[in-house]
């Protein structure tokens, strides 16, 4: 049965949460070593071993608002793909890469309005110029949510990144799902892990870019906008620079879509029947509590001699 748009909203927003949380060290981890003086603030963050109390109080820090702020970007983001989807295939039926592509393109540029200002917060806070959801969002307010070049670069970094890994996806699932074959999450998960690790590599200088403009540039100087961010990082540190968060990004973003990927494909499966079983759970109790209780036995007169 085909789910409706807010199931997969629902199925969006917990792959999205579930996913981000699981990886968030390592998140935290690539988005330290992204900025400008990141070798030097990873090394300090880590510096009391890597099983220290130390250690893991910064590469947690940010992941109340990373999960919080994670499920409405989910949400939008598989909703809207799902409904573009549906409706490009009224007049192109067959499918194929290309509708894949298009329509995770749509969903990424729309679920951007959440996404943008959860990365310049959470990436802020992840690479320690403040602490809580609270104070960066004090710090940034309001109108710094949206600032026009790093909207553009966000926007360059993530269309096409999450075009690349759904159209790989899909086109590895019906690959592998031909004459019947069903699915499970572990397969899920491979699938998703091999077309994440192709568009990490294809990818990871314009999301070095974004990082460098959401965050402002801890440690060095601001950028205008993308172009001057790509000229002067080119100028100033070479070419190597756009690839250094290429380990952790690997580390961090391949199991991340692997797990979301394979969580949305298993809260689809499981979503029509928990929410009957809910409002099956839910009429018995509104039946319950409007039957009206019967009335008090008459008790039986003791006679005392």
């Amino acid at each position: 049965k085909r789910l409706t748009l807010r199931q997969h909203a629902l199925a969006g927003a917990f792959a999205r949460a579930v996913a981000q949380s699981c990886v968030h060290p390592l998140n935290v981890a690539k988005t330290t070593l992204q900025t400008a003086n990141g070798p030097a603030a990873l090394k300090a963050m880590t510096s009391g071993g890597l099983f220290s109390a130390t250690t893991w109080h910064h590469l947690t820090r940010g992941l109340g608002a990373q999960a919080f702020l994670s499920m409405p970007n989910g949400a939008i983001n598989f909703c809207v793909m799902e409904g573009t989807r549906r409706f490009i295939c009224t007049v192109a039926p067959r499918g194929g890469a290309l509708i894949d592509a298009t329509t995770a393109a749509c969903g990424t540029a729309v679920a951007t309005v959440v996404s943008l200002p959860q990365s310049i917060l959470n990436d802020r806070i992840m690479g320690g110029a403040h602490v809580s959801l609270g104070e960066a969002l004090k710090a940034v307010g309001w109108r710094g949510l949206y600032p026009r070049s790093a909207w553009t670069a966000a926007l360059c970094a993530k269309v096409p990144a999450y075009a690349v890994n759904w159209a790989a996806y899909q086109g590895l699932r019906r690959t592998f799902s031909k004459n019947g074959r069903k699915l499970g999450t572990r397969a899920d998960v491979l699938i998703g892990a091999c077309a994440a690790s192709a568009s990490v590599c294809l990818m990871i200088p314009l999301d070095t870019v974004k990082v460098r403009m959401t965050t402002g540039n801890l440690g060095g100087i601001a950028y205008k906008n993308l172009g001057h961010a790509i000229t002067t990082m080119l100028k100033d540190e070479g070419l190597f620079c756009f690839y250094r968060g290429l380990p952790p990004r690997l580390l961090s973003v391949v199991p991340m879509i692997a797990i979301q990927f394979a969580t949305y494909e298993y809260a689809k499966r499981r979503l029509p029947a928990l929410e009957a079983h809910l409002m099956q759970a839910g009429r018995k109790l509104v039946d319950q509590l409007s039957t009206p209780l019967a009335p008090d036995a008459p008790r039986e007169k003791v006679v005392i001699n």
